[in-house]
């Protein structure tokens, strides 16, 4: 398992006191990802639960996002609402040649009842482009305040302003999680 501490964006001020997010490969070749928020609830705009579906925008509330690339310019971007809400787009490059992805297997999405703690189980297909190789990824998410302000946290900010598309923000190698996934 991969510990993370995301760090908010300096442009972008908060009431929450911090993210962290932990990865767990799978032996199927998928992973899991653990969100947790560190924030009075009361404070934050998180979605009603409803039916798993996949929805554009995600990134205008509260969700959690994962990019996955391999050696080349192109990458994968999945979106996960607390909602059970999820996208996942291919691009061609940076922020270019964006499509939905065509996915066989969608993102198992669970929140814990009582805490701001929210699990994504992800299944090998959607990984595609850090499946092997030297392939990396970016964690990322981006939280909604009651007042409707939004603050981007992300492993590594590489810009002045909140960009998690950004190539130098893919920090996490896919290598390390195998490795990590072998040692367990």
């Amino acid at each position: 398992m991969i510990e993370l501490v995301l760090l908010c964006h300096h442009a972008t001020p908060t009431a929450v006191r911090g993210v962290r997010a932990r990865l767990q490969p799978r032996r199927d070749g998928g992973l899991t990802l653990a969100y947790a928020i560190d924030a009075t609830a009361a404070d934050l705009q998180i979605p009603a639960i409803e039916m798993p579906q996949r929805r554009a925008e995600l990134w205008r509330h509260t969700c959690f996002e994962l990019f996955a690339a391999g050696s080349g310019t192109s990458y994968r971007e999945m979106n996960f609402s607390p909602s059970s809400s999820w996208a996942v787009y291919d691009f061609s490059d940076c922020r270019s040649g964006m499509q939905p992805a065509a996915v066989t297997a969608v993102p198992e999405i669970m929140r814990h009842p009582t805490r701001l703690e929210f699990t994504v189980t992800l299944d090998a297909s959607l990984l595609q482009g850090a499946r092997t190789g030297q392939g990396v990824l970016a964690v990322s998410a981006v939280i909604e305040e009651r007042d409707s302000r939004l603050s981007y946290w992300a492993v590594h900010h590489p810009s002045s302003t909140p960009d998690f598309h950004h190539r130098d923000g893919f920090v996490v190698s896919r290598p390390l999680i195998s490795d990590c996934h072998e040692r367990a």
